[in-house]
């Protein structure tokens, strides 16, 4: 007999999509310091970009607290520590760990080797941060600091304006959003120098057409991520727009995937019937489902491809609401939620700016359904249905027959949604969980 059937907190999105599950793992709400340590115990001045590491640590910008810092799973807490910059300290110094100086820093990325880019809006400048044994090294490399323009160039000849977003492909091609150029401008290393080149929007010029290259037009495009395929989701503040840039040829062609121009608010829909309020970030996870800090209406979207539409969600947070409140869905509160990413098993991390906190969003759990004969025992088998599988995910049934150790015996990629298990009717009790990785 079937004494239980369990799942893991981190299962997969069902078709008929849940709210996240979010608590907070760093800081304290309405509580703004510099100080270390775990958990709730660590402050931040403000919390801005978030990226994690191939180990599971996350590292946050901060943009008026000029600091960068690192959270550590240690136990069941995440600890804080600095690794560069000096609390509320404004400047453009590179060096060590706390000589290093920033100004008004927007998000980060990462490299395959754990050294940070930041873009450094009000320096008008791009930011390597390495590690160095037990120190990390900060340097310049790209644009002047206090020199703004929309130059295109090598290392310090080339010119920004107000870069606030960077993120890197598989091949270590930064791309940045030059917010107040309103364009996208891209970053390869060749030798030593990296050389600044503009793929999309025009320097000067703002406005929402869709087009290839120079012909496109943004308006405060915030920050971007980059997918597999080495496509680009762009945050779009002011046009209130979630834009798509993806290369052609030799051509980076501009399409809206959601949102309609200059027309801020907070419906959920199809494409340009959604509304958005300052979207601030994008990340996108290994499913293509794109994940938006939608910073004026303290909320966390969602926006998934059915067919050739993208369908926006809203996963936690009530529009207008300006709060700090974990739990699920519009029990989850925000105040100025402005970026966001995604682990390999769809947990989200949320800068929650003015609540200056980091907080974790966990996807629904996956619900083992009855689905008429596919659950229960049939010819001596136990089996069960699962719902909400999609092409490319890697499903694993693991089983217990005490609840603490687990054996994984099916693993599936090929959207099968019927699970049976042939040792079943061996084991007078036994336990099932499933889950995504």
């Amino acid at each position: 007999t079937l004494t239980a059937i369990t799942c893991p907190p981190h299962g997969f999105t069902a078709v008929n999509y849940e709210p996240y599950r979010f608590i907070t793992i760093a800081g304290k709400a309405m509580d703004f310091g510099s100080i270390d340590g775990p958990g709730k115990d660590a402050r931040f001045y403000d919390t801005q970009g978030v990226v994690l590491d191939g180990k599971g640590n996350l590292y946050v910008s901060e943009w008026g607290g000029q600091e960068i810092r690192k959270l550590s799973p240690v136990g069941t807490n995440w600890v804080v520590t600095t690794l560069v910059g000096k609390a509320n300290v404004a400047g453009s110094d590179d060096g060590i760990g706390s000589a290093a100086r920033f100004n008004g820093m927007g998000t980060i990325t990462m490299d395959a080797s754990g050294s940070l880019y930041v873009a450094d809006g009000g320096n008008h400048t791009i930011r390597k941060v390495t590690p160095v044994g037990a120190d990390w090294m900060v340097t310049t490399i790209a644009g002047l600091a206090g020199a703004s323009g929309s130059n295109d160039g090598s290392g310090s000849t080339a010119r920004f304006n107000n870069p606030m977003g960077i993120t890197m492909d598989s091949a270590g091609v930064l791309y940045v959003t030059d917010s107040l150029n309103n364009t996208i401008r891209r970053m390869d290393l060749i030798g030593t120098n990296w050389v600044v080149s503009t793929i999309a929007g025009l320097a000067g010029e703002s406005g929402s057409t869709d087009g290839a290259g120079d012909t496109a037009r943004f308006f405060s495009p915030w920050s971007l991520s980059v997918d597999s395929a080495g496509s680009l989701y762009v945050a779009e503040l002011e046009n209130g727009l979630i834009r798509k840039v993806t290369p052609v040829g030799t051509k980076w062609m501009v399409t809206t995937l959601a949102g309609k121009a200059t027309e801020m608010g907070s419906d959920d829909g199809i494409g340009s019937a959604a509304r958005f309020n300052w979207p601030s970030h994008v990340a996108v996870d290994r499913l293509g489902n794109l994940f938006v800090t939608d910073f004026g209406n303290s909320t966390i979207r969602k926006l998934t491809l059915t067919g050739t539409d993208w369908v926006v969600t809203t996963l936690a947070g009530v529009p207008g609401t300006q709060d700090h409140t974990d739990g699920i869905g519009s029990e989850a509160l925000f105040n100025a939620p402005v970026c966001v990413t995604v682990d390999s098993a769809g947990n989200l991390y949320v800068s929650d700016s003015n609540n200056f906190t980091v907080r974790m969003g966990y996807p629904p759990p996956l619900a083992i359904q009855n689905w008429g004969n596919d659950f229960g025992f049939v010819a001596g088998q136990f089996g069960f249905a699962l719902t909400g599988i999609k092409s490319g995910q890697t499903i694993v049934v693991e089983v217990s027959t005490n609840l603490t150790n687990w054996l994984p015996i099916w693993t599936n990629t090929t959207g099968v949604t019927k699970f049976q298990d042939p040792q079943s009717k061996n084991y007078s009790s036994r336990f099932y969980r499933a889950y995504s990785r």
